[in-house]
């Protein structure tokens, strides 16, 4: 039973690796040269202990030219394998480098396109550590397997050779193959849980590692004083690190140990046999020499064949972790472009698992018309809003834009077209210029310097003095608030939008400054879709426009003018 379940996990290994060769298949011309160099090396590699044992031998019978020949040799192999490795590191390099890179683009193109419910819970330092820590791990199992063909090349060589040189201590090295075996898969199993749980403390160090020693991190920790408790945060989770690489380096160290008994009996006892072989005439020195020197080369070569399979199962989990983000669910969305923006929410329900957020809404807006949507915190108005987007989709009921269903639509083309200006206003380190431009291409500066102005932020940006190529943080630590609000509704406000929505987008500004910034986008976009989200309504409402109000509070749907 033990064995039949070994089997299958090396299978599942196996396949798992499967499924990560195909990104290595544009770069199979480094591949075929690290193969090539790895056996040329090899092969060289075996000459050398011939010709040392061969050298032994004539020196014992002084014949001075054959010496200078054996010794010219052997400087020419010196020489060309250094050559042959430097072109194997240069292709190491060029191989896992790029094929590192289009692992985690793919990754991370996955993550962008997936349904965002997928990954909204995960903690960002596990997602850091899967597209950082979990591919170089992967990338350096395909790495190790590479001289696992160089090794298996080298393993039959010798054992084609050694032979030649003496049968009866081919066979008393061959006893102890098997062992180098059994120690390296009976480790396997512990090895595989043990990194599975190393990767799972890593996610728990990134994620704190993220959180508490971003601008905002340290922030709370100074208002709150809690210098005390980040510290225990971090230390605590960097002792769990600890533990589990001292657990995995334990196994390690007691394998290590085996086999290198291993190698030291191994040789003893050839040594020993040898011994008695020269003594009794029927060997040279030379010819011990020679076979010490490839039994070297077969041990280590047989420990990589062993230890690959071990380190490819052990890895398993690792992965996974990979392919599970390679195999996430993708956005589905069809082809469709409204011909309208009159948006539609039909008895629509949404929640996370067993947790209901929305249940039962419906309004109708009018593409030019404006929706408030009010209620209490934790009510759903953000989730709506991101139900309009397409960030989420319904768990029953229908969205519908334009007289289509949403999941019908050509969802990027929609998304270009809206306008989302979240709470969160998220910005990124970089200039105000790229932060304001941010996938419209280029756009002339009046164009930018208008919509400055609408959000009353012309003046700000002209105090500064690389004005729009100042540059800014993710974190818009050096920005107050309500900068960091203006700056994103700039943003949204600069393509064009023909659906917009305002979550929060004005909350950090003071109420007038609200009501001017409002007033001046119905005067600029009359004919835009509003969705507003706020607290404030008064301060959205002094511009005499009719307002379709949603109140989730008690789900009533009532005319406000």
């Amino acid at each position: 039973m033990a064995t039949a379940g070994f089997v299958s996990q090396l299978r599942t290994a196996r396949w798992r690796l499967a499924r990560i060769i195909p990104f290595a298949r544009p770069y199979r011309k480094h591949f075929f040269i690290l193969l090539a160099t790895l056996t040329l090396i090899s092969g060289l590699g075996a000459v050398s202990p011939i010709i040392i044992g061969r050298v032994v031998d004539v020196l014992t019978s002084r014949r001075l030219g054959e010496l200078l020949f054996l010794v010219s040799v052997q400087l020419v192999i010196s020489l060309t394998q250094g050559a042959l490795s430097y072109l194997h590191g240069k292709n190491s390099i060029l191989f896992s480098e790029q094929l590192a890179r289009d692992i985690r683009t793919t990754v991370a193109e996955n993550l962008r396109h997936s349904k965002i419910e997928q990954i909204v819970l995960r903690p960002l330092g596990e997602i850091t550590n899967r597209i950082d820590g979990d591919v170089e791990a992967v990338i350096g199992a395909i790495l190790n397997v590479l001289p696992t063909f160089e090794s298996a090349v080298n393993v039959l060589l010798m054992l084609v050779i050694m032979p030649f040189v003496n049968w009866r201590l081919s066979l008393i090295s061959l006893i102890f193959v098997p062992a180098w075996f059994f120690l390296s898969f009976s480790s396997a199993p512990r090895f595989s849980k043990l990194r599975e749980e190393l990767s799972r403390r890593r996610d728990g160090l990134d994620t704190i590692i993220t959180e508490d020693l971003s601008v905002g991190g340290i922030v709370r920790a100074k208002i709150t004083a809690c210098y005390d408790l980040a510290h225990e945060r971090l230390h605590g989770q960097l002792n769990k690190v600890i533990e589990a690489r001292l657990a995995l380096n334990s196994i390690s160290c007691r394998l290590n140990l085996s086999q290198t008994a291993l190698s030291s009996i191994a040789p003893a006892a050839v040594l020993l046999f040898g011994g008695f072989l020269v003594a009794r005439g029927e060997a040279t020195v030379g010819s011990l020499v020679t076979f010490l020197g490839l039994l070297g080369r077969v041990y280590g070569p047989i420990a990589a064949i062993a230890g690959i399979q071990t380190q490819v199962l052990a890895l398993g989990g690792i992965f996974s972790r990979i392919i599970e983000f390679l195999d996430i669910t993708l956005e589905r969305h069809g082809e469709m472009k409204p011909r309208s923006y009159d948006v539609e929410i039909d008895n629509v329900s949404f929640g996370f698992g067993e947790r209901t957020i929305l249940s039962g809404i419906s309004v109708t807006i009018a593409e030019g018309e404006r929706l408030l949507i009010m209620g209490p915190s934790g009510c759903g108005k953000t989730t709506l809003s991101r139900l309009i987007v397409g960030l989420y989709r319904p768990t029953s009921g229908e969205i519908r834009v334009g007289g289509l269903p949403l999941n019908t639509l050509d969802i990027n083309d929609y998304r270009r077209n809206i306008g989302y200006v979240s709470q969160d206003h998220v910005l990124f380190t970089g200039t105000l210029r790229e932060n304001l431009t941010y996938g419209l291409g280029v756009c002339p500066d009046r164009q930018i310097w208008d919509i400055l102005a609408t959000c009353e932020l012309d003046s700000v940006v002209q105090s500064w003095p690389s004005g729009l190529d100042s540059i800014i943080s993710s974190q818009g630590s050096a920005l107050s608030g309500g900068q960091r609000q203006r700056i994103a509704l700039a943003r949204a406000l600069l393509g064009g939008p023909r659906v917009l929505i305002l979550d929060e987008a004005t909350s950090s500004v003071d109420p007038k400054m609200e009501s001017r910034i409002v007033g001046y986008i119905l005067q600029r976009f009359p004919k835009a879709t509003i969705v507003v989200i706020s607290h404030r309504p008064s301060n959205l409402l002094s511009d005499g426009s009719d307002y379709t109000t949603l109140d989730l509070g008690s789900v009533a749907e009532y005319a406000y003018s």
